[in-house]
């Protein structure tokens, strides 16, 4: 189970500001992803918030943050190594004003987060400093250890010039609006997948902009299409997405401009709402046999039962189908019948017609 967060504020000052380590006990998935783009998109929408202008995302602050996460995880150690940082940015040839790092350690949730990682260092004071700091161009990244612990590390720069080829190396395409937002929840069960480019780009079709299911892994069947007007490609599942269930969208580098500079691979999440309504009502078939109905309250407790059998192949009307907190399966909400009220497990012998 997962705990309320706890934070070590801990500032330094060389000749950039420092962040702090924000320590929560909370995580995560399996694996790793050096994918700036959506820190950075968050971060922006905090930064719009307060009337801030946004921070680009920079390839080569990108690449230190997969390494900062990479170091943590292999140490299983939350640490700051702004020495580090400076030194790799001299390597990588960034001219900076200012520099600031905020990281963050989580464990035991089912799965990593970029929404709530970004939203609880928006809420820290300490961690708010930084990322509402004076930077223009930034980068992030996540890693779990081998003891299952995700560290996540974002880096801020002021660097010296707004055009400076640092901030975008290499040139080309962004993804400068998308739709669901990152991290959004309650999303329709067939939605409009969208995201809006800088330019005009050349290479989105269903090899390049894809769906999977974060659950299983699995990709899900959809159309693409692009407007070359309005620069924005539209992704449309084949059928209805899984109530409850947490997709990935991925743009991948096969997508490009007119001159061959290729998109950096990007994406975010988004979440389905739990509750599916029927306006009209649909049928719930019911095969012979017994079967039992409950109602629960709201926090999923049963608090009335009724099992009845019958006697041959039945149906009755249901207004909706939802996820009930603490059981398992989706759930039919009867309106009519011996069932009136109550909800009924949907399974082999009782489906949705």
């Amino acid at each position: 189970m997962s705990s309320r967060p706890r934070l070590a504020p801990s500032f330094r000052f060389l000749t950039a500001l420092v962040g702090i380590a924000l320590l929560s006990a909370v995580v995560p998935s399996a694996a790793q992803a050096t994918d700036g783009g959506t820190f950075v998109v968050l971060t922006n929408e905090k930064r719009a918030s307060v009337d801030l202008p946004g921070v680009t995302l920079s390839a080569a602050v990108d690449t230190i943050t997969a390494e900062r996460a990479a170091q943590m995880a292999r140490n299983d150690t939350l640490a700051h190594d702004l020495d580090y940082v400076q030194r790799r940015l001299a390597d990588l040839g960034v001219c900076w004003k200012n520099l600031g790092e905020i990281i963050a350690w989580e464990k035991g949730w089912p799965s990593h987060s970029y929404q709530r990682t970004v939203d609880a260092w928006w809420a820290s004071t300490a961690h708010h400093a930084i990322m509402a700091g004076d930077f223009n161009a930034a980068g992030g990244a996540w890693k779990v250890s081998g003891s299952g612990a995700t560290y996540s590390v974002m880096v801020f720069i002021k660097a010296c010039g707004t055009t400076s080829s640092t901030l975008t190396a290499p040139a080309g395409p962004s993804v400068i609006a998308r739709s669901p937002a990152p991290g959004a929840t309650g999303v329709g069960f067939r939605p409009r997948v969208r995201a809006t480019f800088s330019e005009a780009v050349r290479g989105v079709d269903g090899t390049t902009f894809v769906l999977h299911d974060v659950a299983t892994g699995k990709r899900i069947s959809a159309s693409v299409s692009y407007d070359a007007v309005t620069h924005q490609a539209t992704l449309l599942p084949a059928h209805y997405l899984w109530l409850g269930r947490t997709y990935r969208v991925t743009l991948r580098a096969g997508i490009h401009d007119a001159d061959g500079n290729a998109l950096e691979r990007t994406g975010w999440r988004f979440t389905v709402k739990r509750v599916q309504w029927f306006s009209p009502e649909r049928r719930v078939a019911f095969d012979a046999g017994q079967h039992v109905g409950f109602r629960f309250d709201r926090n999923g407790t049963i608090i009335a039962r009724k099992a009845y059998t019958l006697s041959h192949d039945s149906g009755a009307p249901t207004s909706k189908r939802a996820l009930i907190p603490g059981h398992s399966g989706v759930w039919y909400y009867i309106t009519a019948g011996v069932w009136a009220g109550y909800w009924v497990r949907a399974s082999s012998s009782v489906r949705l017609q």
